[in-house]
């Protein structure tokens, strides 16, 4: 059910039933257990499935770690190639020195999940420097003229 919903149809310009069934509003579709695995794989992009909200603050907050087995990757991001077995997929090649950092920076700034809370982090950077703008740094005018209105 998963690869059938996920597949693009030429028929259907390019969207494939996930995206009609978002854009038609079939709630019980898209409330579907499959469903909801997709998108919500989506949101994760290439981390873990039982990533914790704690390791993608603390990665955020020291880039650094991104190199470090704290981050929650799936196999795609630690190796280069993947050889499909009789019985399962081997993982050969693995990563190592700039090539390593480069593709695990990527898959962690590309997420969408990492995106939202990077968007919240600086927001609230944003707010506390504005506030201690307008609490400490303004001044006031009790007589002022119009010059003085448009270029302080």
């Amino acid at each position: 059910a998963v690869v059938s919903t996920q597949s693009k149809w030429d028929r259907m310009k390019g969207y494939n039933y996930n995206d009609l069934a978002f854009h038609a509003h079939a709630r019980r579709f898209v409330a579907h257990p499959a469903c909801q695995e997709i998108i919500s794989a989506g949101w994760r992009g290439k981390f873990k499935k039982d990533t914790r909200f704690l390791y993608v603050l603390l990665i955020i907050l020291f880039p650094f770690l991104v190199m470090t087995p704290l981050a929650p990757f799936d196999k795609k991001v630690r190796y280069k190639r993947a050889v499909q077995g009789r019985y399962r997929v081997k993982y050969i090649d693995k990563l190592t020195g700039f090539e390593a950092l480069y593709k695990r920076a990527d898959a962690f700034y590309s997420t969408p999940v990492t995106k939202f809370w990077m968007n919240i982090f600086l927001y609230l950077i944003f707010i506390c420097f504005h506030c201690y703008t307008l609490l400490y740094q303004m001044r006031y005018i009790e007589e002022f003229s119009i010059g003085e209105l448009f270029w302080t």
